[in-house]
């Protein structure tokens, strides 16, 4: 039996970069099974057109959804998060999202737009994200496991 030679420092440093690289994966696939997770919470309360990763006004958004009758359309944007705590500055970077989606709705319509923005999250809010969220006409923040 052949004894093993010690890494060089480039063995090493590719080595790291894999685990990165899969730890990334990981973690991109527990984010795409939450939004799902939201996307049947969201259907189960009548939202369709449901599509996910949406590049839009340069961001992107989790989740974009629709619903329309006879008269109007309602617009629904969506920011998953599934981490133990979601932060202020978490809520600060959804809100900038938010508002450019809101003008740009706003500009191409007559009247103001039915529009409506969740904020999803599995674990806690911080105290100031609490604060902010508290006082905002249309981020509402919902808890989902």
């Amino acid at each position: 039996m052949q004894k093993k030679k010690p890494l060089s420092s480039t063995g090493r440093k590719h080595n790291k970069q894999i685990e990165s690289r899969i730890k990334g994966h990981m973690s991109q696939a527990k984010g795409l099974r939450y939004e799902q997770k939201v996307a049947s919470y969201l259907s189960e309360k009548g939202w369709h057109n449901i599509k996910f990763r949406v590049h839009k006004y340069c961001y992107e958004f989790d989740i974009e959804a629709k619903t329309e009758d006879f008269l109007a359309v309602a617009y629904l944007i969506v920011e998953c998060k599934d981490k133990d705590l979601v932060s202020a500055r978490d809520v600060m970077r959804f809100n900038n999202k938010v508002k450019a989606y809101y003008d740009k709705l706003s500009g191409l319509m007559l009247s103001e737009p039915d529009f409506r923005a969740y904020l999803c999250y599995s674990g806690e809010l911080d105290k100031e994200a609490e604060v902010f969220l508290r006082g905002h006409k249309l981020i509402k923040a919902k808890k989902i496991r």
